[in-house]
């Protein structure tokens, strides 16, 4: 029996000869001391950013995937997209939960993201110690919890933050397996953590698979069988529910298949656009841009001390990194990327790279200036990192501010917090200025210069009668698409495929208020209204009506104007705004 306690753990009498032996004590308290630096250090991670984040949060919802993300925490339908497919049940599902206290869906979104976003740092700090130094893996989580991209989306109401922060622990779990094919524990952890950051974006599973089957393959029958089966089970609590809610299984595809076709299908290199993919590149260049920055020169200018460092590493590590970067960037290059928030889950590679780049770069400086040393020129070099990324947070934004209101389209405007929050809350109280039920609220859904304000007004504004205008998907004709009111609406991409050639707004409606440019642009020349509310990113137009009126488009929409007369056409109204 005593042999075998050799095996394993060292049994009672075994580990008390053990701290009886010179030099064994000290290790322990070494060991203790460890542990408890760590804990006290990511905790510290965690506090110091949570605080960081709380001042800066955005209080509206600031693009058209965050409105359909708070609609889906008032009443999840996915063909409605409330929210858009794959659906994020386990990201809708917390929510909920969260909701039932905070009573405000676009808030508890954000504090979900504030506190992933305090989350995501302490992390990636574990994993970076797997590799790099106790200080350098201070260094690189640091550095990347300041970066632009990830301090951006930790004050909005969108996924990409809290995916990030489930994966960075699935990928610590994943690197202790392969590291240690004998401990299937490690393994069982990470499949449990793959299935949850899968409930809350199902394309990470997918993108995730790769190296969850690479550990897999790495461990031996009995830890293949219990891995695969927890993450099946684990996964069925959230897809059953998921597959239910959407109408079962054939509507779920059918839904997704449509989304993916008027996104995907217009970016992927299967659409044989070659405008495509440049588009997509485009969006990761721009999310690695702003997320690593300055990093970008560090890794560069380190660049022989990374590469030493790589050959130096052993072959699972470099699958490691291989089967983490290569299935998402082929994805997002190759098919679609929406948003540069895509980019999120590859950004801590490059900064492991600043942990290995760092101590070369100033040993470098401190050869060609002696008087510098190693020491501050690493201190030099992260309070560079830390003040561009704090400008790229904080003077960016106003800079934008500056350009004129149709030159900056909403899917760009959405990176200024303060300026976003407040053209949202000037529109919502402007519009507020108009009573409910007499109002109709003519907005896009898209267009040349605005991503539309549809889904936006319809969320904030749910008692007002608010039209959805665009282009039809068959012929490109400009039209009315959607409708809602009183929480309800008729969105989904079937409705995209036809316009009609005409509103008949409610009887009580005295109000037509045109929110959007490219609404205005088109109205018939005696139509121009007045100019009811402006600020600095818009303005707002409202036309006073006759009771019983037509809206009415010309064959391609290109041209809009009110009837008075019913059915038949017979020349604008006359009402002005006073």
């Amino acid at each position: 029996m005593a042999e075998a306690t050799h095996v394993g753990q060292p049994g009672q009498q075994e580990r008390h000869d053990a701290q009886r032996l010179p030099g064994a004590r000290p290790r322990l308290w070494r060991n203790l001391a460890t542990a408890r630096t760590t804990t006290t250090t990511t905790l510290a991670l965690f506090a110091g950013f949570l605080l960081l984040r709380l001042p800066f949060r955005s209080s509206y919802p600031v693009n058209w995937d965050s409105v359909q993300f708070g609609l889906g925490l008032q009443r999840f339908d996915v063909e409605h997209h409330q929210p858009h497919p794959p659906g994020y049940v386990g990201y809708i599902a917390l929510g909920k939960l969260i909701n039932f206290v905070v009573h405000d869906p676009i808030a508890t979104l954000t504090l979900m993201a504030i506190v992933a976003g305090a989350i995501a740092p302490a992390m990636f700090y574990l994993l970076a110690r797997r590799f790099l130094p106790e200080k350098m893996a201070l260094v690189a989580a640091v550095t990347f919890g300041a970066s632009t991209l990830v301090w951006y989306y930790s004050e909005v109401a969108l996924t990409y933050i809290v995916e990030l922060a489930i994966l960075l622990p699935f990928l610590l779990f994943i690197h202790r397996a392969l590291s240690n094919p004998g401990c299937g524990r490690d393994l069982l952890y990470a499949s449990l953590l793959l299935a949850a950051v899968g409930s809350f974006r199902q394309t990470a599973l997918a993108l995730m698979l790769p190296l969850w089957l690479y550990a897999l393959w790495r461990h031996d029958w009995r830890d293949r069988l219990t891995a695969g089966g927890v993450l099946a089970g684990a996964s069925a609590l959230w897809l059953g529910p998921l597959l239910w809610l959407s109408g079962g299984l054939a509507n779920y595809i059918r839904l997704s298949r449509e989304l993916a076709e008027i996104t995907g299908g217009n970016t992927s290199v299967l659409s044989m656009n070659p405008a495509g993919p440049a588009k997509n590149a485009g969006f990761v260049m721009a999310g690695l841009i702003v997320g690593v920055n300055v990093v970008a020169i560090l890794l560069l200018a380190g660049s022989p001390a990374i590469i030493r460092w790589l050959r130096a590493r052993p072959l699972h590590d470099s699958l490691f990194f291989a089967l983490w970067a290569v299935p998402a960037l082929a994805v997002y290059l190759l098919g679609h990327t929406g948003q540069v928030g895509y980019v999120l889950m590859l950004l801590p590679i490059p900064f492991l790279g600043l942990g290995v780049a760092l101590p070369y770069i100033a040993n470098l400086l401190h050869q060609l200036t002696p008087r510098i040393t190693p020491r501050r020129a690493s201190y030099g070099i992260i309070a560079v990192i830390l003040a561009v990324n704090a400008s790229g947070l904080f003077a960016l934004p106003p800079a934008m501010s500056m350009a004129k209101p149709a030159s900056v389209p909403l899917d760009v405007r959405q990176f200024d917090l303060r300026g976003s929050d407040a053209h949202w809350r000037e529109m919502e109280a402007g519009i507020k200025n108009y009573p409910p039920d007499s109002s109709a609220v003519l907005t896009t859904i898209g267009g040349p210069r605005v991503s539309g304000s549809y889904r936006h007004l319809s969320y904030l504004l749910p008692e007002y009668h608010v039209y959805g205008l665009g282009r039809s998907l068959e012929n490109g004709t400009f039209g009315p698409l959607f409708y809602a009111h009183q929480g309800q609406n008729d969105y989904e991409i079937e409705g995209m495929q036809v316009v009609d050639q005409r509103i008949e707004l409610p009887l009580d409606v005295r109000y037509v208020i045109i929110p959007d440019a490219e609404i205005v642009d088109r109205l018939e020349a005696a139509l121009d209204g007045e100019t009811a509310w402006i600020d600095q990113r818009g303005e707002m137009t409202v036309i006073v009506v006759e009771p019983e009126t037509t809206v009415v488009f010309s064959i391609g929409g290109e041209i809009i104007t009110l009837s008075t007369c019913g059915e038949e056409f017979c020349g604008p109204s006359p009402g002005r705004a006073d």
